[in-house]
């Protein structure tokens, strides 16, 4: 019981965060305010989305897409560092390209 409790909450923090981003992006003008709720929504969509997943999967299903998100995450992570990484070498060297690629 407690288990579909947990599902269930799950699954409405999922439409809830679908309803608001579904809200804030048929706004036709965007203030500060609204793309830092649209980005917060979206988030809280991407975080939440697991729920759907998780209840029609196998377990070995699960841990394939699992490791792939790891993967997958630990990628853009790292691209990430490399850009960033580029933009302090360009400021701090004054480089005006730095050409290296990941």
């Amino acid at each position: 019981m407690a288990a579909e409790t947990a599902s269930d909450d799950m699954v409405m923090g999922v439409e809830r965060a679908s309803c608001e981003l579904s809200l804030l992006v048929s706004q036709q003008i965007h203030s500060d305010l609204s793309l830092t709720a649209l980005a917060d929504a979206l988030k809280q969509y991407y975080n939440e989305k697991g729920a759907f997943q998780e209840q029609k999967m196998s377990k070995s299903a699960k841990a394939k897409v699992d490791e792939q998100f790891t993967r997958k995450s630990h990628h853009r992570r790292e691209q990430k560092i490399h850009i960033i990484c580029t933009a302090i070498e360009v400021q701090v060297y004054g480089a005006e390209k730095v050409t290296t690629t990941k």
